[in-house]
């Protein structure tokens, strides 16, 4: 399974590396950091920009290069600053986690839904092969949790795995 990571500083750069000519225009006014996945199979670019100052900022874009188009997702704004961990995408879904919280965030781009589940400090994530909505989650306490999306929840399938594997 191959990810697309890009580290960038401006929207230019955004432009210019993932982006090309499909979207003439994507902005978010004073945000300096960036993170980018891209979600090959349904052709997807996930953004999230963030700021600190006065006050932080963060939000989160899906832009659709199918259909030339980009959607705002969520805004966050707080004094202690907002910043995204580890995001993954694949088949439609967000998965991600924010630097200092117990949670991890799942959309779905197939019916629009977005959800959090509290699961403790820095959980791994598995993509089936074989599914291409197919997720695991697995947790420091060695939780496995298998993603719901019917029910939009994780669901829990073991609590106390030992070399877990697909």
């Amino acid at each position: 399974m191959e990810y697309l990571w890009i580290q960038i500083t401006s929207i230019h750069e955004l432009s210019n590396k993932v982006i090309k000519a499909k979207i003439s225009t994507f902005t978010s006014t004073s945000h300096t950091d960036f993170k980018v996945c891209h979600d090959k199979a349904e052709n997807l670019i996930y953004v999230h920009t963030s700021k600190t100052n006065e006050k932080s900022a963060s939000a989160i874009y899906v832009i659709d290069l199918k259909e030339n188009a980009e959607s705002y997702l969520k805004n966050v704004e707080s004094a202690d600053g907002i910043s995204v961990d580890k995001m993954f995408c694949q088949s439609g879904l967000l998965i991600l986690s924010v630097v200092g919280e117990d949670k991890i965030w799942v959309r779905n781009q197939a019916d629009d839904s977005m959800f959090r589940k509290d699961v403790g400090q820095n959980p791994q994530i598995f993509f089936s092969e074989e599914g291409a909505k197919d997720v695991a989650l697995l947790t420091e306490d060695k939780k496995v949790y298998i993603l719901d999306l019917e029910g939009n929840s994780w669901a829990l399938l073991s609590e106390d795995a030992v070399s877990p594997q697909w």
